[in-house]
């Protein structure tokens, strides 16, 4: 009976011994593979994760910023528009002793850049500088001189547009209007916008297919102004000088016909 309990508790404790023996080793296993975890698969596994919820943030950005993008564009957000019989002076700096840059006529403007007491700087024509709040009209306000001016455009979003003669689909074509080109709107109405498409070409337009914008006039530098004028000034006196000599030339001519019948009638009284 000693021998057999012997023989049992020998086994039991073989068994145990097994047990503890092969969770020993179980355990080990993990740990030997969190050790290889620090190699490069680890790392760049980690690092795709990392990727992934970036990729995953900047997917969610990007969405954000589509749906922002497709928010309404204003069209008269972020313009000045100097509204003046004669002109605006662009300045250097906001204060009336700065420098004059360029000039803005009536309609003429840009896109805002900075405003500061009562003072707004803009982009325009090549230039930036600053132009007197007083002179200027700003966000809806800009309409009515926008449609008494005709500063809206219209360009084009889709790649090849019909111009029509009439507003209609039915109507004969015209011409064509390019791509991400703009052309002056001559007029709205339901569907349809009227464009300027050349000199000597006008015609509708799917109003589905282009954007209507505001595009002020340039602004112009005092070095382009001042070369404008000398331009008209020389084309003045070469258009004075061309009105002389035909006057010149008219007078001889007058002088000669009188001189001729002259002649001849004294030839006549001889005979």
């Amino acid at each position: 009976m000693d021998k057999t309990m012997m023989a049992i508790y020998f086994l039991i404790l073989f068994i145990v011994a097994g047990a503890a023996l092969l969770a020993f080793l179980c355990l080990s296993k993990p740990s030997d593979k969190k050790n290889k975890a620090g190699s490069d698969p680890s790392i760049a596994s980690s690092s795709t994760l990392k990727n992934s919820h970036q990729t995953g943030t900047d997917a969610k950005s990007t969405a954000k910023a589509k749906i922002k993008e497709e928010k309404p564009v204003d069209p008269y957000e972020n313009l000045a528009v100097a509204n003046v019989d004669d002109a605006l002076n662009l300045r250097e700096k906001p204060d009336t002793d700065a420098k004059v840059l360029g000039t803005c006529f009536r309609g003429g403007g840009g896109t805002i850049l900075k405003r500061k007491n009562g003072w707004t700087k803009i982009r325009s024509g090549g230039l930036e500088g600053w132009l007197k709040d007083d002179y200027l009209v700003f966000g809806d306000d800009i309409k009515p001189l926008a449609k008494e001016l005709g500063l809206y455009i219209a360009t084009v979003s889709t790649q090849t547009l019909h111009v029509r003669e009439e507003a209609s689909t039915d109507s004969a074509i015209v011409g064509l209007a390019a791509a991400e080109d703009y052309y002056p709107v001559l007029s709205q109405e339901t569907g349809w916008v009227k464009i300027q498409l050349s000199v000597d070409t006008s015609g509708y337009v799917s109003s589905d297919y282009v954007t209507i914008s505001v595009k002020p006039g340039r602004a112009i530098s005092i070095e382009a102004e001042m070369a404008a004028l000398e331009a008209a000034r020389q084309a003045a006196e070469e258009a004075e000088q061309a009105s002389r000599a035909a006057e010149e030339a008219r007078i001889a001519a007058a002088k000669s016909q009188a001189e001729a019948n002259a002649a001849k009638g004294s030839s006549q009284t001889s005979g």
